[in-house]
C-alpha cells in the first residue's frame, strides 16, 4: 500500500500498490569489508521461465574511503533483464540515472562518493527467466575495505510481482 493526498479532501488516503509482495529490512546491517555480503531479507525465489516486475529502494551509511557497491545476484541465463537505477552518492547534488539490459549475476555496482555519509539507490525493472529456477539475491559490501563500518539500513525495502 502508498500513502496519497487526495488531491479535494488533502486527507492521505491508502492505496494499493502494483506489486503483490514484498520485504523489507528490519535491522541496520554494518559490514567492514568488501566482500559481498547476501542480505537474507531482501531475496525471492522463482522458477524457470517466470517473469517478474521488482523494485528496490536501499539507504545506507557509509564513510568517503569505503563507499558502496552491490549486487543483484540471478542466474546466468536469464531471458531478459532490465533495470533503470537512481543512485544517490553520499556528496551528490544530484540522481545518477543507469539502465542495464544485461545481468549475468556477477556484476558489481559501485557507488562512489567524495566525502560526506548518506546513500540512497532505487531500482525498478523486469527479469524473466530462463530454463534455470533460481532467486533474485540483493548482494552488498564496502567499495574498499575500510575499518570504518558500512550500514544498510532498516526499511530498504524490495517489492516484486509475477506476471
Amino acid at each position: 500500500m502508498s500513502t496519497v493526498i487526495n488531491p479535494v479532501s488533502f486527507a492521505s488516503e491508502l492505496v494499493p500498490d502494483f506489486y503483490s509482495a514484498g520485504f523489507s529490512k528490519e535491522q541496520d546491517t554494518a559490514v567492514v569489508t568488501s566482500t559481498l555480503i547476501s542480505e537474507p531479507e531482501l531475496r525471492f525465489d522463482f522458477g524457470a521461465y517466470q517473469r517478474f516486475a521488482f523494485r528496490y529502494t536501499l539507504f545506507y551509511t557509509t564513510n568517503a574511503t569505503a563507499d558502496f557497491k552491490f549486487r543483484l545476484a540471478v542466474p546466468a541465463n536469464l531471458a531478459l533483464w532490465r533495470n533503470l537505477r537512481e543512485t544517490w552518492a553520499p556528496d551528490a547534488t544530484a540522481l545518477t540515472f543507469a539502465f542495464d539490459t544485461a545481468n549475468n549475476g556477477t556484476t558489481d555496482i559501485t557507488v562512489l562518493g567524495a566525502s560526506g555519509t548518506e546513500g540512497f539507490l532505487r531500482g525498478t525493472g523486469i527479469l524473466v527467466a530462463g530454463a534455470t529456477a533460481g532467486a533474485f539475491q540483493l548482494q552488498w559490501a564496502q567499495n574498499t575495505t575500510n575499518a570504518g563500518a558500512t550500514t544498510l539500513r532498516a526499511g530498504s525495502i524490495l517489492e516484486y510481482k509475477q506476471f
